[in-house]
């Protein structure tokens, strides 16, 4: 098994960017220039940031719930079109309306969950490192209830369409 803090004594790009997250400074460690080609170093220096992905427990955990977070987004942007067929019935029919706010909802939820996410970092980075983690933490956590409205609730366009709009809100900047 291997020991996190040994990964961290090579002074590699992870160490070096969790160490100082407000200048993002890195310093590769320098080799002989005429002993290996430049593209040899950068993908040496790549795939040892790869690595150190994999030495952690909680960065094997973040990474498949980021698999999972972009899963749910795909299957949000192919099937949701096709589900909100449901409500359509010969008295109504509500795909003009769904398109409309879907594309309201993509819109205008990407550009505040963009900005707020960055605002949020920029303000708080420097005080806890841990800010990015926590703010996809709770947007996940919220997301679940979302999905529940779009899904499960299937007698009402408007708590669908609600739930919706939430999970566009807050899944554009970290999905």
């Amino acid at each position: 098994m291997n020991n996190p803090d040994e990964s961290y004594k090579n002074n590699s790009i992870a160490y070096q960017l969790s160490e100082d997250p407000t200048h993002k400074r890195l310093q590769i460690n320098n080799v002989k220039e005429d002993q290996f080609s430049k593209p040899y170093l950068i993908a040496r220096e790549y795939f040892k940031a790869v690595l150190e992905l994999f030495v952690n427990p909680t960065a094997n955990w973040v990474l498949l719930a980021a698999c999972l977070r972009t899963s749910q987004g795909i299957v949000l942007g192919q099937c949701t079109d096709r589900f909100f067929t449901i409500y359509n019935t010969e008295e109504y029919n509500y795909d003009y309306e769904f398109y409309v706010l879907s594309q309201v909802a993509t819109i205008v939820g990407s550009f505040i969950c963009t900005m707020g996410t960055a605002l949020i970092c920029d303000a708080y980075d420097n005080y806890n490192y841990m800010t990015k983690a926590y703010i996809c933490i709770y947007t996940t956590l919220i997301s679940i209830p979302c999905s529940c409205m779009i899904y499960l609730c299937t007698s009402n366009f408007w708590i669908s369409m609600a739930g919706y709009f939430i999970e566009n809100l807050l899944s554009s900047g970290w999905g």
